[in-house]
C-alpha cells in the first residue's frame, strides 16, 4: 500500500465514520427528546416516555404514582 492508497483509506473511513456518527446522533436525540409529545398529550400519566422524561410535570407525576 502506498500513501496515495492510504490517504484514500483513510479519507474514506472518516467520511463514513462521520455520517454513521451523525446519523446515530439524529436518532438518538430524536428518540429521547420529543418535544411535541407533550404539546399532543399533557397528561404524563398516559404519555409512553415518562419513564425517561425530566420535565416537572412528569417528575410530579411520577411522585403520584400516576
Amino acid at each position: 500500500m502506498n500513501r496515495r492508497d492510504f490517504i484514500n483509506k483513510a479519507g474514506r473511513s472518516s467520511m463514513f465514520l462521520g455520517i454513521a456518527a451523525v446519523a446515530g446522533f439524529a436518532l438518538f436525540k430524536s428518540s429521547t427528546q420529543d418535544v411535541e409529545a407533550c404539546a399532543i398529550q399533557p397528561v404524563c400519566s398516559g404519555c409512553k416516555k415518562m419513564n425517561n422524561c425530566s420535565k416537572p410535570q412528569a417528575l410530579k407525576a411520577k411522585e403520584n404514582g400516576q
